[in-house]
C-alpha cells in the first residue's frame, strides 16, 4: 500500500485533545501601605490617607494537545 502524499482530516489522530487550565496562586504575604498627604497650606483642612492592602500573585497558563498523522509517504512526513 503506496503512503498517502498529504495529510489532513482523513489521516489525523488525536491523542489528547485541546486543555487550557489557568492557576493562580498568592505568591507572597499580604502588604500593607499606609500613605498620609498632608496639606501644609491649610491645616484645618481634612488630610488625605490612604490605606492599601496588596498581595503579589503568579498566575499560571498551560495549553496541551497532542495528536499524530499516520500512512504518508516519507517525503510529505
Amino acid at each position: 500500500m503506496a503512503g498517502l502524499t498529504s495529510y489532513g482530516s482523513h489521516n489525523i489522530i488525536v491523542l489528547k485533545d485541546y486543555n487550557f487550565t489557568f492557576n493562580e496562586v498568592v505568591a507572597g504575604q499580604p502588604t500593607l501601605y499606609i500613605k498620609i498627604h498632608i496639606n501644609k497650606s491649610d491645616p484645618s483642612e481634612q488630610t488625605d490617607d490612604t490605606v492599601e492592602i496588596s498581595n503579589w500573585y503568579k498566575g499560571t497558563c498551560e495549553e496541551s494537545a497532542r495528536w499524530k498523522y499516520i500512512g504518508m509517504d516519507y517525503s510529505t512526513a
